[in-house]
């Protein structure tokens, strides 16, 4: 599932992102790249966050990670760009930055 913010990315959206509990795992392809484990007890299942910059806004690109990718990977199961779970993490995450940051102009 994928947001649009209009506003440049920055080192302080990074601030937020781990106050919401993203960890920064890498970059690749110009697009940065978050994970959010969800049990604190296992690796998976967790959330995979792109961010993508651009000029004057990012795009925010969110998946679900099952399974490690040593053993079976979904990443071309539907179910883990779509869903309740999905769209619940993105607005979360998309509310967090607004309030955090002032952003105003979010498109899903």
């Amino acid at each position: 599932m994928r947001s649009l913010i209009r506003e440049k990315f920055s080192q302080t959206h990074i601030n937020h992102l781990s106050q919401a509990g993203y960890d920064w795992h890498c970059v690749k392809n110009n697009q940065i790249c978050f994970h959010r484990i969800i049990d604190t007890y296992r690796l998976f299942p967790r959330f995979h966050l792109w961010i993508r910059p651009a000029a004057n806004s990012f795009e925010m690109s969110l998946h679900l990670d099952q399974f490690s990718l040593q053993h079976e990977s979904n990443h071309e199961e539907a179910w883990a760009y779509e869903g309740r779970r999905i769209q619940e993490e993105l607005q979360r995450v998309t509310g967090f930055l607004k309030q955090s940051n002032g952003i105003k102009q979010v498109s899903h």
